[in-house]
């Protein structure tokens, strides 16, 4: 079994094609938010962990990472990471040699999913399972540096808005984000309740960082 985000393969679970005597499952870790989950006031995201620990409990074997992430690195596009875990995983009887030269044939971005191919093999061949806390702190890109404007004090908050900007969408979004709360980070530091203006910004600028 083969997923391309995480509640995905939550539901292949729910729906009774992952087993514990046969199935392997291959999943990315990354989440698209659903609608429902977007659409609460606080934090509605579902629990990456209460699957996690369900796809271990029901598989025979799991090989689980974030892939959108490597296939990002690559350049490339979710299904050729996608295709280098399962042929990876030894699921199936197909030889690196063969799945390469069959992208290779494909022409145009062919190099590119290449990096995506090997980058999903050699996640599957080393049997990768990372838990979902490891792959958010993976996004957390360090090169979303904090700007000298904004106070110490706010750094956490801040940074926190920046991985969940990224988590969400990706690393210029957070760079958006940021660019945002400039104007205000601009505002007379000396002025009454600067700290609590700056805070209650970074919360509010962006959908994905709201406070819980």
């Amino acid at each position: 079994m083969v997923a391309s985000e995480l509640l995905e393969a939550a539901r292949a679970m729910q729906n009774g094609f992952v087993t514990s005597d046969r199935t392997t499952l291959i999943a990315s870790t990354h989440r698209i938010y659903t609608v429902a989950e977007k659409m609460q006031m606080g934090d509605g995201r579902f629990d990456s962990d209460v699957v996690l620990k369900a796809a271990r409990a029901l598989a025979k074997r799991t090989v689980l990472f974030d892939m959108q992430t490597q296939a990002q690195a690559a350049g490339t596009v979710i299904s050729a990471v996608m295709f280098g875990a399962l042929a990876g995983s030894g699921a199936l009887p197909l030889s690196r040699g063969d799945c390469e030269t069959a992208i290779r044939g494909g022409g145009r971005g062919a190099e590119a999913s290449l990096k995506g191919f090997a980058a999903g093999f050699e996640a599957a061949a080393e049997g990768v399972t990372r838990a979902a806390s490891e792959e958010r702190r993976s996004r957390a890109s360090p090169d979303v540096k904090m700007r000298p404007v904004f106070p110490a004090e706010t750094h956490a908050i801040l940074r926190e808005g920046a991985s969940r900007c990224i988590d969400f969408q990706d690393r210029r979004y957070a760079i958006l984000y940021l660019d945002r709360l400039d104007p205000i980070a601009n505002l007379d530091h000396a002025a009454d309740g600067y700290k609590l203006t700056i805070e209650t910004a970074a919360f509010s600028r962006c959908g994905c960082a709201t406070r819980t």
